[in-house]
């Protein structure tokens, strides 16, 4: 993430794993952000009016309006076991960063 007073800007970006088996929905949102930012781009370049923009969302919204995510599944780890689990995490950062 880059913001001010750091940066000029303001951004950030988010990572999605297509072919992620675990988790089912990441094809499903990989491919709505493609479209997305393809009919957006077709707005911009005066390809399409927002009125088509505006009625490809809304049939896009409909299709998923079904879907339910799961909850992640939190671990009930004592103080103790969290510490010893977040040490071995960077542990595992430091090894994979040499």
């Amino acid at each position: 993430m880059k913001r001010p007073p750091n940066a000029e800007g303001w951004t950030c970006s988010l990572t999605f794993d297509g072919n992620d088996q675990a988790a089912e929905h990441n094809s499903d949102l990989c491919l709505f952000l493609e479209r997305f930012a393809e009919k957006r781009e077709r707005v911009e370049t005066y390809w399409t009016d927002q009125a088509y923009f505006d009625r490809w969302f809304d049939q896009e919204l409909a299709y998923y309006a079904g879907v339910k995510l799961p909850d992640k599944e939190q671990e009930d780890l004592t103080p103790e076991e969290r510490l010893k689990s977040r040490n071995e995490l960077i542990g595992r950062s430091a090894e994979e960063t040499e």
